[in-house]
């Protein structure tokens, strides 16, 4: 874990787990090695998903809750009032979706949260 904390340059690291040979879970750490954000999720995408060139915006989150704190401090992005924003993430309690120009990228179904670190 030393060695890819060392690649991130103290910036937040993301690891994706598989389950299945499908991602299964997220885990965010900071440069310490603290995890500040783990879930365990399925994915799904549209059946009718275009191909996005993923621009170099930033995104921003919408939505209000645990869930969305904790992403906004740990992946530190702005958080938005609306979905108008070219690439959005919205947050619920239960779904995460990834958009891109308008278009739904893929979204994950929450399966379980780990926040008790961030209180």
């Amino acid at each position: 874990m030393g060695e890819v904390l060392h690649l991130a340059h103290d910036d937040p690291l993301l690891i994706v787990g598989e389950f299945h040979g499908n991602p299964g879970s997220l885990a965010i750490y900071d440069g310490n090695g603290l995890c500040l954000l783990s879930i365990h999720m399925t994915v799904s995408d549209p059946e009718n998903l275009k191909f996005s060139k993923l621009k170099l915006i930033e995104p921003v989150i919408v939505g209000t809750g645990k869930l969305v704190d904790a992403m906004i401090s740990s992946l530190s992005l702005q958080r938005a009032n609306n979905s108008s924003n070219p690439r959005c993430i919205i947050v619920d309690n239960e779904m995460i979706d990834f958009i891109d120009s308008g278009n739904l990228l893929f979204k994950l179904k929450v399966k379980s949260l780990k926040l008790d670190f961030l209180e």
